[in-house]
């Protein structure tokens, strides 16, 4: 008997493990990965009294050194978006540089806190159990698993020279490891692929690119959007939400990701006293709110038509996984707008408990996914530590020699 249980876990070992890997590029989603600070800012910009002007370190999530559990006034304004009417773009605070550390370790997405802060660090674990996975099937960080972190607030992926970067990246891992890419990516990562690969020729995807695997990707947006824009939320924290507003107000990823109003279905999905709003109606959703009327409607605009949605972009083939059967917003009511958006009621509708079906079901779309996968009832950020996922991915990327680099 007992020989026949050793069998079974040598059998099990060996099924996981994958000889020859295809490369492994992870993208997260907006709040899933580590952002760093290194800021002078000049005094004679205002902050709060109890803000330095200078201040370097880990702005997403550090308890000790940084915000937002010590000082949450700091937090906001250093991690608010401004924008530039000259430019007429979005810009981080004048002198303050943001950015995703270890580019591209999965250090950055395996937990949100710093190794210093272990009890933190257990409780905002992110890409852990799939990182490990991949890591005791063969995957190497550096190697054949990478994970190129961008500044999740803004829609633009040029920040920072994101696009180049990564682009420059998943040639070196073609060149180094004999084999296409696989670009696995969550929720708002679905997004910032679709534009990554619409910035590269057809040719360079055909040479580089093996797949995409999306997760949960919110395609044409989500209704809850809505509701951190208008009312807030507390982003995981347990902070007042109406604290955190100013931060969903400013970013272009939360207005990237606003129901888009070329593809929704026309439901309504705000409601004020009598009057009803659809997707259609978007722009005028934007301004009911004073402090953003001067770019709100310029940045949604911008954002929702940065890549085509109608095809994924150059032909790539793309694999859509997506858990549903949650309790999802799908409409916020409000009785007046007396109260800051705080006398509100919400309807509820078939999602991941944060993105509606319609959006995670867009991949739907004749000649848009090669592979569509319903997995069942599942929330949003649970699906990227489900077994059933891990073991599609390395099947996906256990490479064959068909799949060897042309």
């Amino acid at each position: 008997m007992l020989v026949i249980v050793l069998l079974c876990i040598i059998c099990s070992t060996q099924a996981q493990s994958c000889e020859k890997r295809k490369p492994i590029l992870i993208l997260s989603g907006i709040l899933a990965s580590q952002l760093m600070i290194d800021a002078d800012i000049d005094t004679s910009i205002a902050l709060p009294p109890q803000c330095p002007h200078k201040v370097k370190g880990q702005i997403w999530i550090n308890r000790k050194d940084l915000i937002p559990f010590n000082n949450s006034a700091c937090f906001v304004e250093y991690m608010k978006t401004y924008w530039n009417s000259s430019t007429r773009k979005m810009e981080n605070i004048p002198g303050a540089n943001i950015y995703y550390p270890d580019f591209p370790s999965t250090k950055g997405i395996f937990a949100l806190a710093p190794d210093n802060q272990k009890l933190l660090q257990s409780k905002t674990k992110v890409f852990a159990a799939m990182i490990r996975d991949l890591k005791a099937a063969g995957w190497k960080d550096g190697i054949d698993l990478v994970s190129p972190g961008y500044d999740w607030r803004y829609a633009d992926r040029s920040n920072n020279n994101w696009t180049e970067k990564t682009t420059q990246l998943i040639q070196q891992l073609v060149h180094d490891n004999g084999h296409k890419v696989v670009i696995v990516t969550h929720s708002f990562g679905g997004i910032a692929v679709l534009d990554l690969i619409s910035s590269m020729s057809k040719e360079f995807c055909d040479q580089y690119i093996d797949k995409i695997i999306t997760l949960n990707a919110p395609f044409i947006g989500s209704t809850k959007t809505l509701r951190t824009f208008l009312t807030g939320e507390d982003l995981g924290l347990k902070l007042d939400p109406l604290l955190l507003r100013p931060l969903a107000r400013s970013w272009e990823s939360d207005y990237q990701l606003m129901p888009n109003q070329r593809y929704w279905k026309n439901d309504n999905i705000v409601q004020v006293g009598n009057k009803k709003y659809s997707a259609n109606n978007i722009n005028a959703i934007i301004d009911l709110v004073e402090e953003v009327k001067e770019f709100g409607n310029i940045i949604y605009n911008s954002s929702i038509n940065r890549h085509p949605l109608e095809y994924v972009p150059n032909n790539v083939t793309l694999h859509c996984l997506y858990s549903h059967g949650i309790e999802t917003i799908v409409g916020i009511k409000y009785d007046s707008l007396d109260h800051d958006f705080q006398d509100v009621s919400y309807v509820y509708g078939d999602g991941d408990g944060v993105v509606d079906l319609q959006s995670l079901e867009w991949c739907k779309l004749p000649g848009f996914a090669k592979v569509v996968k319903d997995l069942g009832k599942g929330e949003h950020g649970t699906v990227i530590s489900n077994t059933e996922v891990f073991g599609y991915i390395k099947n996906e990327a256990c490479a064959r020699d068909s799949n060897t680099k042309m």
